[in-house]
């Protein structure tokens, strides 16, 4: 997903994501400040640094185990 896409979608609270993604770029959520669960497909293979930044309500990420962030 590209860079600062959803960044600073305060109301947006959950996200469902199409299998095919498989990168998620820096900053594709920062400032999501409700969201608050986030399951990464399986298929995802990178994520950049800072992708969460200032999502204050983020209580679970859900990842592939073999994916490091």
């Amino acid at each position: 997903m590209s860079g600062h896409l959803l960044k600073g979608c305060s109301s947006l609270s959950s996200v469902q994501f199409n299998d095919n993604i498989q990168s998620f770029y820096s900053g594709t959520f920062e400032d999501c400040i409700s969201l608050t669960k986030v399951k990464i497909p399986s298929k995802v293979t990178s994520i950049s640094s800072n992708v969460f930044r200032r999502c204050t309500s983020l209580l679970s990420l859900e990842m592939n185990e073999k994916l490091g962030y």
